[in-house]
């Protein structure tokens, strides 16, 4: 469980961010960012889980959740200046 709290931050952070950028118009580039997202997810679950089972699980959705967090708020901050 403690593995998965920093992905629970980012999914929480992540969620509040998409909200903004729906009101904003829903940039496509978001779906581009969820899909780099879902490749890195995979890519790291074939590696960790076989090595670590559920600790490894778990290590990738907190990796990957964090990396779409930081992309989500790199791409509102765009937004952001873009729109004023």
């Amino acid at each position: 469980l403690l593995l998965a709290l920093p992905g629970i931050f980012g999914v929480g952070v992540t969620s509040i961010l998409s909200q903004y950028l729906a009101a904003k118009g829903f940039p496509w580039i978001l779906v581009v960012v969820w899909t780099v997202v879902a490749v890195v997810q995979g890519a790291l679950t074939t590696r960790l889980i076989p090595t670590y089972g559920a600790d490894g699980a778990m290590l990738s959705l907190s990796a990957s959740y964090l990396l779409l967090m930081v992309l989500v708020i790199s791409l509102t901050l765009y937004v952001r200046r873009k729109h004023g």
